[in-house]
């Protein structure tokens, strides 16, 4: 015969709640950071080896800061570097805070189920 779980009426609103909250904002968290991540990472690569193909004389790679602006050719691995480095930094950060907000939501989620007892 099994035993119920005892559980009082502020667990089961503290349930409600997370279920509630995490739920409608990991909808739009994750997937956000996760193509932030992912899709900052892989310019940076592309970045990168532009500036080295570039570089080496790819005239049909462009570098410009604005209109009329182009980079000279000689500056193209400098720029690609601090460029590549901005936007890695930002791949970086939106991996690193996604696993944060996932190991809170896996840790949040173990304080509020259900115990069964036995």
């Amino acid at each position: 015969m099994r035993k119920k779980s005892t559980r009082s009426i502020s667990d089961l609103f503290s349930m409600l709640f997370f279920y509630c909250t995490t739920g409608l904002l990991s909808v739009i968290v994750v997937p956000v950071l996760a193509t932030i991540a992912y899709g900052f990472g892989f310019c940076t690569v592309l970045i990168l080896i532009a500036g080295i193909i570039r570089s080496f004389g790819a005239t049909w790679v462009q570098m410009d800061i604005g209109p009329g602006l182009s980079i000279p050719q000689e500056w193209s691995m400098v720029w690609a570097l601090i460029i590549g480095g901005i936007v890695g930094s930002i791949a970086y950060f939106s991996w690193k805070y996604l696993r944060i907000y996932l190991n809170f939501l896996s840790r949040s989620y173990r304080k509020v189920l259900p115990v069964n007892e036995q």
